[in-house]
């Protein structure tokens, strides 16, 4: 039985995961494969770390959900790290940590959503260049962001009312898991902060890295890294 005991502690793990760049369904597919691998494993805690500065709201969402859904199928703690940067989406998924940390150089905050797209109408103009298009849907994305044509002021309206519909949706959501910890007027300015403006905000719990803290928390538990490091560049 002391053996059993012995060989059940050691695979008694922290799980890592590192989650760097764009966030992209190319990232989303694996972080689910990370979390859905190294099953010789019973981790007691997972730690997130985060280094990006955003990309798709919709898969920062989806990762976070699956983060969370992880959790509670094993009934683990979750602990996220945000690195160099945890900005727009990519801070939602820090914030499936049941505690959050970062540095005091880390940038963080930015919370929000935009467009980006380029006005080559007057290039077009110069060069003689004209665009034809055929749509059955007059208010397709593509004809009213068209960048070889003005952008007409119901376009305007329309952008700008996406725009406010997916930061009040992604305000919410932060505010699901931060609660009363959040200075709601100064988080979410839609400005850049630095670690120690994120702590005073309520954005962060407290400021340290993932090693560093965890090591502190489960002194007796090897922290190990799944799904190895990943990058997206899409």
């Amino acid at each position: 039985m002391e053996m059993l005991k012995r060989v059940t502690d050691l695979n008694k793990v922290v799980f890592k995961l590192k989650i760097t760049g764009q966030i992209t369904n190319h990232m989303t597919e694996k972080v689910i494969k990370s979390l859905k691998g190294n099953i010789f494993y019973n981790p007691v805690a997972l730690a997130i770390v985060v280094n990006s500065m955003g990309g798709s709201a919709t898969q920062s969402n989806i990762i976070r959900s699956e983060i969370e859904a992880y959790a509670a199928k094993k009934k683990i703690p979750v602990y996220s790290f945000a690195e160099d940067f945890a900005t727009a989406g990519s801070y939602l998924i820090l914030s499936s940590g049941t505690k959050i940390y970062c540095s005091e150089a880390s940038l963080m905050g930015c919370i929000g959503a935009r467009f980006n797209f380029f006005d080559f109408k007057d290039a077009a103009e110069n060069y003689g260049i004209k665009r034809r298009t055929w749509s059955t849907s007059p208010k397709d994305i593509d004809v009213r962001l068209d960048p070889l044509t003005p952008l007409s002021e119901d376009s305007k309206n329309w952008a700008k009312g996406i725009l406010e519909q997916s930061t009040v949706q992604l305000q919410k959501a932060i505010e699901k898991t931060r609660g009363s910890k959040l200075v709601k007027e100064k988080a979410f300015t839609g400005e850049v902060l630095t670690g120690k403006q994120a702590e005073e905000f309520g954005l962060v719990d407290g400021l340290g890295h993932c090693d560093e803290v965890m090591n502190q928390l489960f002194p007796e538990k090897k922290v190990v890294e799944i799904g190895n490091r990943f990058r997206s560049f899409n």
